[in-house]
């Protein structure tokens, strides 16, 4: 049995951890809201949090579910500050 072998194979496994986007520090606006979103992605794969600062000035956060996120950004609910 070659170890080094069935590592290398079951590491190959996890390649779909490869295509979840990278978020964290994409800001963002949302229409008919006047405020600048911030994610912060910490890598829990599923769930991201999306930061911004309330009128009263304090930093408030939400969690999204990934695939949400990608598909408000997708459908153009979500638009991206570049």
């Amino acid at each position: 049995m070659n170890i080094k072998k069935i590592i290398k194979e079951e590491m190959e496994d996890f390649g779909f951890a490869d295509d979840i986007p990278e978020l964290d520090g994409v800001s963002f606006t949302v229409e008919d809201f006047n405020k600048i979103y911030t994610i912060v992605d910490r890598g829990f794969r599923f769930y991201v949090d999306v930061t911004w600062i309330s009128d009263s000035g304090k930093t408030e956060n939400s969690v999204y579910k990934r695939s949400t996120v990608m598909r408000l950004f997708r459908n153009g609910t979500w638009k991206p500050i570049v």
